[in-house]
């Protein structure tokens, strides 16, 4: 995290172009986010637009409806991309970019150049761009899926995110500072994660990184009746059961929680349900989730 955050602290005084890698959910947008904030531009806009998979750009919220080309509701990237514009553009997921976008945008961004290259130093450029994305974008060059003019106008600085489960003694700290950003957003009281459940959290690969841990934290805060989540606030998640086709560490503790209710009131599932704190309809999904995965092979 230091070394991300010294690479934002670089790029964010300067009027280059940044490039953000890494896979989906690694918190791009959020470092883009901190670029803007620490830049020169931080009171001007921050906007966002999304290039789907499909070849479509969708606006974030509140653009105004010049951005959009006439009836057939194309993106007017002249518009968008105006240098005389302040703020900063965050183009996310630009691998998803058609071609002819593509080169649309190149040709824009031609005309920048000579601008950002004239500007005295410390001068504050009108318009920023950062983009993100989570292709290999050298390989898509080679394969004539992403222009290389356009990857030279992207890529004045580049910063790498890497995957939760490469930097998994992150993972409390993020989770902590999760936490208590998403208690003060709710108005709750503060709440903490034990010491197990922390253990927990960084023992798992996260596959859908920072933005999985945040939903499974959400999820975590609704169910923790106390100021601590504790290991059962975090078994009913399914996600964190999912694994790679293989148990994880909390499927299992809720398959050997629920077995030791089960004992406990000699197999009475109503009663080992409400020991637990669940629905008796829950108690029986899980189960037939915890008998299914051992038929597995």
């Amino acid at each position: 995290m230091r070394s991300i955050y010294w690479k934002i602290e670089q790029a964010a005084p300067s009027q280059g172009a940044v490039l953000i890698l890494g896979e989906r959910g690694t918190g791009q947008e959020l470092v883009a986010k901190e670029i803007h904030r620490l830049s020169p531009l931080r009171e001007d806009p921050f906007e966002a637009v999304r290039c789907c998979d499909e070849g479509r750009a969708e606006r974030s919220p509140g653009r105004p409806a010049r951005d959009m080309d006439g009836a057939a509701g194309e993106f007017c990237w002249a518009s968008f991309l105006d240098s005389r514009r302040r703020g900063t553009v965050f183009l996310d997921k630009v691998e998803g970019l058609p071609l002819k976008d593509q080169a649309l945008i190149a040709n824009i961004l031609d005309t920048w150049k000579p601008r950002r290259g004239a500007a005295e130093p410390g001068a504050c450029p009108s318009l920023r761009l950062i983009s993100s994305t989570a292709t290999d974008l050298d390989r898509a060059i080679e394969e004539g899926a992403f222009l290389g003019d356009l990857y030279c106008h992207l890529s004045d600085f580049a910063i790498r995110v890497p995957a939760l489960r490469d930097r998994a003694e992150d993972t409390q700290l993020l989770a902590a500072h999760m936490l208590a950003a998403e208690c003060v957003r709710l108005g709750r009281r503060p709440l903490r994660l034990s010491p197990r459940s922390l253990e927990l959290l960084a023992g798992y690969d996260w596959p859908g990184n920072v933005s999985e841990l945040h939903a499974v934290l959400k999820v975590a805060l609704g169910a923790a009746s106390r100021t601590v989540i504790r290991p059962k606030d975090l078994a009913g998640i399914p996600s964190l059961g999912a694994g790679n086709g293989r148990t994880s560490t909390l499927e299992k503790l809720e398959r050997d929680q629920i077995e030791e209710a089960l004992k406990k009131t000699s197999g009475n599932k109503s009663r080992a349900a409400r020991m637990l704190g669940i629905g008796r309809g829950t108690i029986y999904r899980k189960l037939d989730r915890i008998n299914a995965s051992r038929q597995r092979p």
